[in-house]
């Protein structure tokens, strides 16, 4: 059935391939998980383009990234995924075949990979078009609207029974939706219960994040520009992100972690990158302060 998700049945944990992962389609298996993430490049893409253009900037240069960003996400979010579950105890990847590190099939994508690879990559190339646009202002246009693409890709961890806290009760999860109350209804195999909606939790806090960036930021920066340099704006996001999956993930499902153990110690990699995020962003941020303050004294001059 198209909409199997909305059975009240326990759902298995972690499994991209079960009834309400997929759906046919003219006799096509296609994975919701697929889709979610589809929607959400749509979604970040349209908005950009919308916001690029209307800033009357070079529409070739983002033809190019948007072209370049698709491929790089992907390969960075599985690459990401795999290393951060190269020794992890509780998932099954065996590392020491090349063919397990590039088959997006199997599932296993990590955001933050995806994210950090376009970092690299746009570091790259808006080097190479340094002459023709400022990569602070192709920032503040692109990089908060990340966030609505991880929105629609919490969707797919959802349906593959991904991304869900600790254990609670039917009736503290009333407030919600039928279809996500009973989604959140997982079996993993040690034991049925009701979950926390994690990644529920996590799109309505980024949601807030995006309408704070770019309703409340735009408005400060429109009113009185000198408040926020060009290059904030974006800078703010991996701060937001950062944090944002520093503080939800002790409340992730510990099957849901991915970690790097060394003996008795488990390091979980999510943490070690929202700790890069947010320091990231605070650079930029500083960066962006210091640069424009040297900017106005020799305006000034």
């Amino acid at each position: 059935m198209f909409l199997n998700f909305l059975s009240t049945k326990a759902w298995p944990a972690h499994d991209p391939d079960s009834s309400r992962a997929v759906f046919q389609l003219f006799g096509t298996t296609i994975h919701w998980y697929g889709v979610t993430m589809a929607t959400g490049f749509i979604i970040a893409i349209t908005i950009s383009y919308i916001m690029w253009v209307k800033n009357k900037l070079p529409t070739h240069i983002l033809d190019w990234l948007i072209l370049l960003v698709v491929p790089t996400s992907i390969f960075g979010a599985r690459l990401w995924w795999c290393l951060s579950n190269i020794n992890n105890p509780l998932v099954d990847f065996d590392a020491s075949k090349i063919s397990n590190w590039v088959d997006v099939g199997q599932g296993g994508l990590a955001i933050e990979g995806g994210v950090l690879a376009c970092i690299i990559m746009a570091a790259g190339y808006f080097h190479y078009w340094r002459e023709s646009i400022d990569w602070h202002i192709a920032m503040d246009i692109i990089v908060p609207n990340v966030l609505l693409g991880q929105i629609m890709g919490r969707w797919g961890n959802f349906l593959n029974g991904e991304v869900y806290g600790h254990i609670t009760s039917y009736h503290s999860l009333s407030w919600l939706p039928a279809f996500i109350r009973n989604g959140m209804y997982i079996d993993d195999g040690s034991v049925t219960a009701y979950r926390q909606p994690l990644f529920l939790y996590e799109g309505i806090i980024n949601f807030i994040g995006y309408l704070l960036m770019y309703v409340g930021f735009r408005q400060i920066n429109i009113r009185k520009p000198r408040i926020m340099p060009t290059g904030v704006l974006g800078s703010f996001y991996f701060v937001w992100y950062g944090t944002v999956r520093a503080i939800l993930e002790p409340f992730r499902d510990r099957s849901d972690i991915m970690m790097w153990k060394f003996g008795t110690v488990n390091i979980w990699t999510t943490e070690v990158m929202s700790a890069i995020w947010i320091t990231l962003g605070v650079v930029l941020i500083t960066y962006c302060y210091v640069k424009d303050r040297r900017k106005l004294k020799l305006n000034l001059k």
